[in-house]
């Protein structure tokens, strides 16, 4: 449908999201709460547990509580923008550090900026000692 839109009409359409924060250069967002992230930044947030059981996750794929992956929250879900994108993860402060697939979307985690949700295994590697429900201070970004 776009390749019959006359090129002015969709450069200017381009141009009308861009300025409201819709769109960069590298695409467009629809959803106007999210938070752009960076490749190389680190956030400050919050990890969780969450038990995917089986269940497909936003991105598509099955997701078993074994797996090393994560699910980041609403307001920098991006439209799964950064689906099988590798997060670095570290429990502050100082403590272990491990890598994790972006496979969903946490839903719990939409009114929490910078909260992600791991695994069971994922969350046993970065806190041997955490206590089931509660949420842990981290650091991550994406590599």
């Amino acid at each position: 449908m776009l390749s019959k839109t006359p090129a002015f009409l969709v450069a200017f359409v381009l141009a009308a999201l861009q300025s409201r924060g819709y769109c960069s250069e590298s695409g467009c967002n629809t959803n106007s709460t999210a938070q752009a992230l960076t490749n190389g930044m680190q956030y400050n947030g919050t990890a969780s547990v969450y038990t995917p059981n089986g269940a497909i996750g936003a991105c598509g794929t099955a997701v078993q509580n074994t797996d090393y992956v994560v699910a980041i929250g609403s307001d920098n879900w991006d439209n799964g923008a950064h689906c099988g994108e590798t997060l670095t993860v570290q429990y502050t402060p100082g403590g272990t550090s491990i890598h994790v697939l972006v496979v969903d979307e946490c839903m719990g985690c939409a009114t929490s900026h910078y909260a992600i949700a791991l695994t069971e295994a994922s969350m046993e590697l970065v806190d041997a000692g955490y206590v089931s429900g509660e949420s842990i201070p981290v650091i991550w970004g994406l590599i």
